[in-house]
C-alpha cells in the first residue's frame, strides 16, 4: 500500500531542526507521529512535510505529486494558518536560510533510521518562518513583507480555500483521503460558507495532536514540539482510525 503524507515540521522527517553543538550540523531530536505509525502499519510512505511549512506548500506539492505517481490513501495534517510561502525560481539564492525546502530535502540533515523518499520534495519553496522569527535578509523581506498588508482572518480564509481546493482535487481523481488539523483553528464561524464545504466524514476527529501532547504532559515547551512519547501515542490513535473506517 502506497501513502502520501504531507504537513509541517511535526509530520516530516526533521521536526525539530537545531545546530548540534559538538558537529555543527543541523539535526532532528524527534521521529514524528507518520514514521510512528509506519513502525505499526506496514506500507510504503512518500513524505514531503518540511518544517516550516504553510498550508499553500501542502496544498500545491500534494497536488503536484499526485499528477506525477499514484497512491492508495493521502494523509494531510493541516499547518499553522499564518504560514506564507513561495515557490521561487532561484532557491540557491536562500541556501544561507534554515526553512527552506531544498535544505529540507537534503538526507544527510535527518537521522539515518527514518526512510524517507527525499528526492519527491520540491525544491524551490521558502518558509517564512525565518522571516517571523528575525532573519533580517533583505531577500526575505521582498518575499514576506507584505505581510503586514495581510491579517489572521485573510490567512485563515485562504486556508479554508486551500482545503476545500485540495479536497476536491482528491476526489475529482477518485483517491481516498484524511485530514487532520495539528490543532485548532480559531473563529471559524466566521466562515461558516467555506467550513460547510468540508467533508468532515473525511477528516479524522479530535484530538488535534497538539491538544493531545498537552493533555498527556508530552509537550517539550524548550522545542515547542510534542515530545517522542506524545507522537507515538498519536500514531496509535491514527492507526486504530484507519483500521476502524477499513482504509488499511
Amino acid at each position: 500500500m502506497k501513502i502520501l503524507i504531507n504537513g509541517s515540521s511535526v509530520t516530516s522527517g526533521a521536526p525539530d531542526w537545531h545546530n548540534d553543538d559538538a558537529t555543527g550540523q543541523i539535526i532532528a531530536s524527534q521521529i514524528t507521529w507518520p514514521y510512528r505509525l509506519k513502525e505499526k502499519i506496514d506500507f510504503e510512505m512518500t513524505n514531503l512535510a518540511v518544517a516550516g511549512a504553510g498550508n499553500t506548500y501542502i496544498h500545491d506539492s500534494t497536488i503536484e505529486e499526485l499528477s506525477l505517481r499514484s497512491y492508495d490513501l493521502v494523509l494531510i495534517m493541516w499547518a499553522d494558518y499564518l504560514r506564507i510561502d513561495y515557490k521561487v525560481r532561484n532557491p540557491r539564492a536562500f541556501a544561507s536560510l534554515h526553512y527552506t525546502s531544498m535544505r529540507q530535502r537534503d538526507p544527510s540533515h535527518v537521522p539515518k533510521k527514518i526512510k524517507k523518499g527525499f528526492e519527491f520534495i520540491p525544491g524551490d519553496w521558502i518558509f517564512s518562518s525565518d522571516y517571523q522569527l528575525g532573519n533580517t535578509d533583505p531577500e526575505l523581506g521582498k518575499l514576506f513583507g507584505f505581510d503586514k498588508f495581510t491579517s489572521p482572518k485573510l490567512q485563515l480564509h485562504n486556508t479554508l480555500l486551500k482545503m476545500i481546493s485540495l479536497q476536491g482535487v482528491l476526489k475529482s481523481i477518485n483517491v481516498p483521503y484524511r485530514f487532520m488539523f495539528y490543532r485548532e483553528y480559531p473563529n471559524l464561524n466566521a466562515f461558516d460558507n467555506l467550513t460547510k464545504m468540508i467533508d468532515y466524514n473525511n477528516v479524522i476527529p479530535e484530538p488535534y495532536l497538539y491538544s493531545y501532547a498537552h493533555d498527556i504532559g508530552e509537550w517539550d515547551a524548550s522545542r515547542t514540539h510534542p515530545t517522542s512519547a506524545a507522537y507515538n501515542g498519536y500514531a496509535d490513535i491514527v492507526a486504530e482510525y484507519l483500521k476502524n473506517q477499513k482504509l488499511i
